[in-house]
Order: C-alpha cells, then structure tokens, then sequence
C-alpha cells in the first residue's frame, strides 16, 4: 500500500448512474468510445483510462455515481460537452496484476492494510487500468486508489 495525493486530471469523460449489476455493459464498449471521440474532436491522449466510484457500497442494487474517464492534455482552445477537471483526492493505492475477478480480494486486503494504520476509507474510490488484456486477463494491471476520510 502506497499513500498518494492525486492531482486534478483534465479529462474527455462520461457519467453514469449505475449499480454494480450493470457494470460489465460499460466494459470496453465506454472507454473505446470515449478514446475515438476525443481523437475526432482533437484531444491529445495523456494517460491511461481511469473509472471514479462515488457511493458504491457492498450491495450489488445500490445505485452511485460512475465516471468513465480518458486523461487529456489542456486544450485551451477547444470546449466539449464531456471536458472537465475532475477533482483529484487523497488515497491509499494498491496495485493489482491480474484479473479483474481477483479485484474484491485486492479491495479488502487494502481497506485491511488501511485499517491497520488507522485509516478510514472515503466515499470515492479510482481503478486506473494501467494494462488492458481481454485476450489474456492475467496481464491485467490495475491499480485501486481508495480515498482516505
């Protein structure tokens, strides 16, 4: 586990409200087209996709706030619907190799590791995905970046 301070990141995004039920349909299909829509418009790609969760909860029926996000460099001179800085934070950041499946376990082994060190978990938590590898899942790497209250 890793304390970090995220910056603010300029980024082409969607938001959606959703449960936990329904979040493999944003899977792949959101993020490609997010990237082909910041390339038409323009916008030059800085980083890998990142996916924001705001009230999420242990519940699969809970419904929260979902932030599909591609970073971008400043465009001063572009405006688009779906711009924004989106608020960096405060985390503790675990890196995970491997399948998505294998993310429940990373979460509480962090809320664990945070727990041990007196810290308590906030309401927003980032997976930034590092490696994407649909072919082969093993080669996942994602890292989960859990805010600190």
């Amino acid at each position: 586990m890793e304390i970090k301070n995220l910056p603010n990141t300029y980024a082409y995004y969607r938001k959606i409200e959703t449960n936990m039920q329904e979040l493999a349909k944003f899977v792949g299909s959101v993020p490609s087209q997010l990237l082909e829509d910041a390339s038409r418009k323009g916008y030059k790609i800085a980083g890998p996709q990142f996916w924001n969760y705001t009230g999420m909860d242990n519940n699969p029926d809970t419904i929260f706030q979902l932030e599909i996000a591609i970073p971008i460099v400043v465009a001063e001179d572009k405006v688009a619907e779906h711009v924004a800085s989106i608020p960096g934070f405060q985390c503790a950041s675990l890196m995970v190799k491997g399948p998505w499946s294998n993310l429940a376990e990373s979460y509480e082994q962090l809320i664990a590791e945070m727990a041990q060190q007196g810290m308590q978990p906030g309401l927003q938590c980032r997976e930034v995905y590092h490696e994407v590898d649909f072919t082969n899942p093993e080669n996942n790497v994602t890292e989960i970046l859990m805010s600190i209250n």
